[in-house]
């Protein structure tokens, strides 16, 4: 039902910054490149349950469509280009996906690193199953692109902390970081613990948790 204009990756600067997508819109641009990648996404948002839906999948294209983010082809299908192609192309390509939790006192705020071999996005959480989908900043390694996020959380959220998993791990194990500037303190919890080892932190032993956890 659909197609995609691969060559239009990568954005050009005149797109936005980012785009609001639905659950339904997701899961169209996944079947974009369906495989076990889709599946591993779509198990990651929460969304497994939905893939290959064709009533979801149809409503999802008519609303890129309606929202002038993809194009109706005289085959009945549909074609995206430009910043739409990019996330096509790392939701149905990723081969890593990070979930980092942003906590505070009051609230907790979702942000996904999607990662696909030739582009990586964020998908930062909305609600009822919708996102704001952005670029990562390629001017930085993929770990490093976290701990942007995470310094950036902790220097203005002095008494929070964030968690960090990747999906798939079989081990469980999630980052745990807490405190406002650096030294931070950090430990990895794994699933059966009843406490977590804490250590301090500098910025090479938060990457280095964060390539850690990553896998790679």
């Amino acid at each position: 039902m659909t197609s995609m204009a691969a060559d239009t990756v990568p954005v050009p600067d005149t797109h936005p910054d980012q785009i609001g997508l639905g659950f339904a819109e997701v899961i169209a641009l996944m079947s974009l490149a369906p495989g076990d990648a889709a599946e591993t996404t779509a198990a990651a948002l929460g969304l497994a349950e939905h893939r290959g839906n064709p009533l979801v999948v149809s409503a999802g294209a008519s609303s890129l469509v309606a929202h002038g983010y993809a194009s109706a082809t005289p085959d009945d299908e549909i074609e995206v280009t430009g910043p739409l192609a990019a996330i096509a192309l790392a939701l149905g390509t990723t081969e890593r996906i990070l979930e980092l939790s942003l906590l505070t006192p009051d609230s907790i705020d979702r942000i996904w690193f999607v990662e696909a071999p030739d582009i990586a996005i964020l998908l930062q959480e909305r609600a009822a199953l919708t996102w704001w989908a952005m670029a990562q900043r390629a001017d930085l390694p993929r770990a490093e692109a976290i701990a942007f996020v995470i310094r950036k959380h902790l220097g203005q959220h002095p008494q929070s902390g964030v968690s960090l998993v990747r999906h798939g791990d079989p081990s469980g194990r999630r980052l745990l970081v807490k405190g406002g500037e650096a030294p931070w303190t950090i430990g990895f919890y794994r699933p059966g613990l009843e406490e977590v080892e804490e250590s301090p932190a500098d910025d090479p032993a938060l990457l280095a948790a964060i390539t850690d956890i990553r896998g790679a």
